[in-house]
């Protein structure tokens, strides 16, 4: 592929790009560095690719693949830090200092599949897009995320009677 076919059918892509990385990644400045990535590494082999029909499509699939890379490996900007879940408990009940504290160890102790599933419903990721980038059936996904709040809550009960 030559710049010209570069430019007329790679470049024009560039907004869906950006998109579909924002859709799957829910944070702008990741979004933008895996299309950034893509593209570069499109150009880096741009010998390599032969004149598509359409090149815009290919582009697309780039990126999509690559932030369903950066999802597994665990970003940590996909997942909402424990930390910052707190924070948002903290700023609703400033004076439960206890309680925030049980949640954050709590969380720490579910399962890694468990957590991970939670962290990502509480970025805003749907049952379909979790199940997408853990692949874990979403029916499965959705029972983890069921039995995470379960024990969540059942600690905090237990908490609070025993502060009782």
């Amino acid at each position: 592929m030559t710049a010209k076919e570069f430019q007329t059918t790679i470049l024009p892509a560039y907004g869906a790009m950006a998109a579909t990385a924002r859709r799957i990644l829910g944070d702008e400045d990741i979004a933008k560095d895996a299309v950034q990535d893509v593209m570069r590494t499109l150009w880096e082999n741009r010998q390599r690719l032969d004149v598509m029909t359409d090149g815009g499509a290919y582009a697309v699939r780039a990126v999509r693949n690559r932030c369903i890379d950066i999802c597994r490996r665990g970003s940590a900007a996909i997942m909402t830090p424990v930390e910052d879940v707190a924070d948002d408990i903290a700023d609703e009940e400033t004076d439960d200092t206890g309680r925030l504290e049980l949640l954050t160890k709590a969380i720490e102790n579910l399962g890694e599949s468990r957590r991970t599933i939670l962290r990502l419903s509480l970025s805003g990721k749907s049952g379909a897009e979790i199940s997408a980038v853990t692949k874990i059936n979403e029916g499965t996904v959705r029972q983890h995320l069921s039995r995470a709040r379960k024990e969540l809550r059942n600690m905090i009960v237990k908490y609070e009677e025993k502060e009782r």
